[in-house]
């Protein structure tokens, strides 16, 4: 029997994060000395083993050149569509033993897929759900690419009446 994916707000939060760097191009080691950590500080962060505070939140958010209001909107809009999907997204800070999400994140950026060009229709994460829309299997066809492989790699069960 299959169980349902697992993962936090705050991971949603990390994917984000690191999938604005990948978008702007920003080297962790650049991004690690922007914010005054050190390389091996910021690898932790973006897996997740280490926790964000908000100031080093901030931080990012200042070094990427991005508004927090957006980021924010967006890891609420991916948890829904990961909870319409049959995902359990908890709400807690910290870090969580399995977390689905972060795994198949992981296991996405060291694949070949993480540098194919970007697809169709994407153009950032941030603006993923601006459109309103929720068509497909996967949500809006503009979906991060991290989160699509995400979405592909955890089959969910069906619900206890088959729909």
């Amino acid at each position: 029997m299959l169980s349902h994916p697992v993962t936090t707000l705050n991971t949603i939060t990390l994917i984000i994060l690191r999938q604005l760097r990948h978008e702007k191009r920003i080297h962790p080691a650049i991004l690690a000395q922007n914010i005054g950590k050190t390389l091996s500080d910021l690898e932790k962060i973006e897996a997740g083993r280490l926790q964000l505070s908000f100031a080093d939140f901030m931080q990012i958010l200042v070094a990427l050149n991005t508004a927090y209001g957006p980021v924010i909107e967006s890891a609420l809009q991916h948890a829904a569509l990961l909870q319409r999907r049959n995902w359990v997204v908890l709400g807690r800070v910290g870090v969580i033993e399995q977390d689905d999400l972060m795994k198949s994140a992981d296991a996405f950026w060291s694949s070949e897929e993480s540098t194919i060009p970007k697809p169709a229709g994407f153009e950032t994460v941030l603006n993923t759900f601006a459109l309103g829309t929720n068509t497909g299997m996967f949500g809006p066809d503009n979906l991060a690419p991290v989160f699509k492989y995400a979405l592909e790699s955890n089959p969910t069960p069906q619900d206890e009446f088959g729909f």
